[in-house]
């Protein structure tokens, strides 16, 4: 048989597990990744898919694994298998087709049989799920099979021959229905895959290295299966750990700013965001990041007389000009308002852990320095430029701490763009504040003030410094 996946756009299979009972409560604990593990191919990988006889076999030689986990013979896993992913630039200007397994195992035995359930609806937590996707030029294009268990008669039997802390070893073999996209037919075939990944132990760094607090990085996770996971008890108190360091340093800004008559409209939340709603499973293999209810808002008048003062400025605005101005000129006078009357501070951990911060401007930026080390500067522009190619970031001052890497380009209308990519240790605990960002928005005489009063400090005592 043709490889027939690879003139076709994608394909998928899905097997659907009907999950054993059992408790969920305190139903399996593992290291949550919070020391350096690394996931990799341990012998063979592939998915057979048998059709009129002849096979079709892909063979993955990637993995970007989630976590698995065995307690007490209660078996978790969660992984992903690639093959020919483009990895480079230049790869991805040329067609190419990526291959994905997805593979979800819970159960209480080391065999599952999977069954065909009528109306079921989403992803079950048992489940197999392949599909290929095609890179490069031109996107989506043909047709494709879709390989599910979608009649009666469908089965699969996942037998789980290792599950450990360091090794996980799967054999799936089952019958599903393959069928044609847009319903040019379908048949049933016998698949066949088979997985052996292994991963370094878990290295678990000193705890008090990151924020000084005995915690538990166990993961007791209470909603297996589901698209949020439980969080740790050292995710917690490092969050926790992280807010009040902040509040602490805006402390000094905050009394002096009081003492000239301004209020504190906002202050920055004591409660970690983590705590509600659990967290990403995808959250695994990036510095955990903080931020969300961490602004300080500081304004020069009360609620009451700012309001008077904005209609005193709106009338200014509709008896001086026509009215085909008006539009334009009160958001002149909101954006005026909030740059001279309104501070807003805020903070994040980990910034732009899958892309760079980009800042454009047009005339010259202000550096501040900083010292123990860091990066400081402010925009001088007074508007976002609408008008021009490249939106700016009028009154906005940035200040960063930690290992970052810093690249200015030219634009075609004439601004600059600085792009801000923090530099993390694969080795740093996830827990960790590798880099640190604070973002100022007012007008940069006000910034400079709260530069000025910011207790650096005890800013720079939150970023991780090593193991040293």
């Amino acid at each position: 048989m043709k490889r027939f996946l690879a003139s076709l756009g994608s394909a998928l299979v899905f097997l659907t597990v009907a999950a054993p009972a059992q408790t969920k409560a305190d139903q399996a604990a593992f290291d949550a990744r919070l020391g350096n593990a690394h996931f990799y191919i341990d012998g063979d990988n592939y998915l057979v898919i048998y059709n009129d006889g002849a096979p079709t076999k892909i063979n993955f030689e990637e993995v970007g694994g989630f976590n698995w986990f065995n307690q007490n013979g209660e078996y978790f896993a969660d992984i992903i298998l690639r093959h020919n992913r483009p990895k480079t630039a230049e790869q991805l200007k040329q067609v190419t087709l990526e291959d994905q397994l997805e593979i979800g195992v819970e159960s209480a035995g080391p065999s599952i049989e999977a069954h065909y359930i009528p109306g079921f609806v989403g992803d079950p937590p048992n489940r197999v799920m392949y599909y290929q996707t095609p890179n490069g030029p031109g996107g989506y294009s043909g047709e494709y099979y879709v390989l599910q268990m979608s009649k009666e008669g469908d089965s699969a039997v996942t037998q789980v021959l290792e599950l450990t802390d360091t090794n996980l070893k799967l054999r799936i073999k089952g019958t599903g229905t393959l069928g044609e996209r847009r319903d040019h037919g379908e048949s049933t075939v016998q698949f066949e895959t088979v997985i052996n990944l292994k991963r370094t132990p878990f290295v678990r760094l000193p705890l008090s290295q990151v924020f000084g607090e005995a915690c538990d990085p166990t993961f007791y996770d209470k909603t297996a299966g589901a698209e949020y996971r439980s969080v740790t008890d050292c995710e917690i108190k490092f969050e926790r750990h992280v807010r009040h360091g902040y509040t602490d340093a805006l402390q000094p800004t905050i009394e002096e700013f009081e003492k000239m008559g301004w209020n504190i409209f906002k202050q920055p939340s004591m409660e970690p965001r983590t705590d509600r709603g659990g967290m990403s499973r995808s959250r695994h293999q990036t510095p955990l990041v903080i931020g969300g209810q961490l602004d300080l808002e500081l304004d020069r008048r009360s609620n009451e007389e700012e309001a008077v003062y904005k209609k005193k400025r709106q009338q200014e605005v509709l008896s001086r000009y026509s009215m085909d101005r008006q539009v334009k000129e009160l958001m002149a006078v909101q954006q005026e308002i909030k740059a001279n009357d309104v501070i807003n501070i805020s903070l994040a951990t980990n910034p732009a852990v899958e892309a760079a911060d980009a800042i454009s401007y047009r005339k010259p930026l202000t550096t501040y320095p900083i010292a123990g080390g860091g990066l400081a500067f402010g925009t001088n522009d007074a508007d976002d430029d609408e008008e021009g190619q490249t939106r700016l970031s009028p009154n906005k001052t940035f200040l960063y701490l930690g290992p970052i890497k810093q690249t200015t380009v030219k634009n075609s209308d004439g601004s600059s763009t600085v792009n801000i990519r923090p530099v993390f240790d694969a080795k740093a605990p996830l827990t960790a504040a590798q880099v640190i960002e604070i973002t100022i928005e007012c007008k940069p005489e006000l910034a400079a003030a709260v530069i000025a009063k910011l207790d650096i400090h005890k800013l720079q005592d939150l970023v991780y410094k090593g193991s040293q």
